[in-house]
């Protein structure tokens, strides 16, 4: 994921490119042994699509109806890969028992903590490091730290919701 900021006032750009939130997930998925679980939301699913359809051709991979998702919108062809997709209970169920291993699939929708570091923090001290000035990206870094805390700290998740065109 590439973030572009332009600064207006200074003329500078600031580029910065960070690995995807669904590109770690995937990593995390491969990196997680034998068996497996995976419960959560749907989100992008390219690298972890990949991953799983290729995990449950050596080993059982569940998945719950929300999850299983991600990989396709049709259960049936997700079930085609060898994935079992069962309702979401039974998943929550099934992941507390020790012969699985879990992955959950999440977004900031479900409570994930914001990637504030990698996708603004990074422009902040690219700033530094080229000695620019970056007040305004270190503002919104600053806003965006502290609301990251508050949804932390007061265990609060966002919801995203389309603007009406105009």
């Amino acid at each position: 994921m590439d973030v572009l900021w332009f600064d207006t006032q200074a003329v500078h750009h600031y580029k910065s490119v960070v690995v995807s939130p669904v590109r770690t997930i995937a990593e995390r998925a491969a990196r997680l042994p034998g068996d497996l679980v995976v419960t959560g939301c749907e989100m992008g699913g390219g690298p972890v699509t990949d991953v799983l359809r290729r995990r449950a051709e050596t080993n059982e991979v569940i998945a719950s109806l929300s999850a299983a998702a991600t990989l396709h919108h049709d259960p049936e062809k997700v079930r085609a890969w060898g994935v079992t997709v069962v309702d979401d209970a039974e998943a929550e169920k099934l992941r507390k028992r020790k012969r699985y291993a879990h992955l959950v699939l999440q977004d900031v929708e479900a409570g994930r903590a914001l990637e504030i570091d990698a996708l603004v923090g990074s422009v902040v001290e690219l700033g530094r490091l080229a000695g620019v000035p970056t007040p305004t990206i270190t503002a919104i870094y600053n806003a965006a730290k502290l609301l990251d805390a508050t949804m932390a700290r007061e265990m609060i998740a966002v919801r995203a919701v389309a603007l009406p065109s105009s």
